[in-house]
């Protein structure tokens, strides 16, 4: 299960990182969060930064 995150929150990183999606709230729900500010704790936890500051 801890693979599956980490892919999925590494996918999430690449879509912020290239400004594939407009909001943090669209990124969230199609890597498969439904909730998302577990998403962006999840997200700052692996790597140090919020999705705000990736997509910044």
């Amino acid at each position: 299960m801890r693979w599956l995150w980490q892919q999925r929150l590494a996918g999430a990183y690449q879509a912020l990182a290239e400004r594939r999606f407009s909001h943090v709230t669209d990124v969230a729900l199609s890597f498969g969060f439904s909730d998302v500010s577990h998403f962006s704790r999840a997200f700052k936890a692996a790597f140090g930064r919020s999705p705000h500051q990736v997509m910044g």
